[in-house]
């Protein structure tokens, strides 16, 4: 499949408060932040994916991650449930997860340079928690390569994603909607939400490409609800 924008360096960016993050503009490296009221705040590089509403700052990354818990044991349950790999077979996705987290300085996410691994918001949900979204990212395209999420738009609602976290445990999720959205328009406080009923976010950019801003003007979120 041809792309419809010239490839580019895209990478989507998240902006937010913790627990209500939007998400906002691109950069060339990162994924922005955006403002606890819900709009965007988007920056532009000189190679970049989707982004919002130019803003000549992003809104910074307020740093509030709660306390760990005291004992050793509970730390290493969190990590054996931290995913480690994404399987979707409708899109031909087998690809290892990295953790990430979010500059507090730039409040930009920042997400690995290829397009060979996917991208976990590690302050999110994990797999198997009770509420919460697990936030999963990945580039359109990257350096002249198509990415992982290239055809995340095409992911109909009844397809399946599984993702493997570190102790070996499988999770499956089955898709229940999918859209596309300006990133203005985009409902941050819902996809980054760490309450309600557990499931799985799956971002990307998409839309038309805007060259003088060299950046995408959508975001593409597929949702999907833990399956047996």
């Amino acid at each position: 499949m041809v792309p419809t924008a010239p490839f580019v360096k895209r990478i989507w960016t998240l902006a937010a408060v913790l627990a209500v993050i939007p998400i906002a503009g691109c950069s060339a490296k990162n994924v922005t932040v955006a403002s606890a009221a819900g709009t965007s705040t988007g920056s532009h590089a000189s190679a970049s994916g989707p982004s919002g509403t130019p803003s000549s700052s992003p809104a910074p990354f307020k740093n509030k991650l709660g306390t760990h818990p005291a004992k050793l044991s509970d730390l290493q349950k969190l990590a054996a449930r931290a995913p480690v790999k994404l399987v979707i077979p409708a899109l031909g996705v087998n690809a290892p997860i990295k953790p990430v987290g979010t500059d507090p300085k730039s409040g930009q996410l920042e997400l690995p340079p290829s397009v060979d691994s996917v991208a976990w918001w590690s302050y999110g949900a994990r797999p198997g928690d009770r509420t919460g979204t697990v936030v999963l990212a990945a580039h359109v395209d990257y350096n002249g390569r198509y990415g992982l999420f290239f055809h995340l738009r095409q992911l109909a609602p009844g397809a399946t994603a599984t993702v493997v976290t570190a102790d070996g445990s499988t999770y499956r999720f089955r898709v229940t909607a999918n859209q596309e959205l300006p990133k203005p328009a985009l409902p941050g406080q819902e996809v980054f939400r760490t309450t309600g009923s557990p499931r799985l976010a799956l971002v990307t950019c998409g839309g038309d490409f805007n060259p003088a801003a060299k950046s995408y003007l959508d975001n593409v979120i597929a949702y999907a609800a833990p399956s047996s």
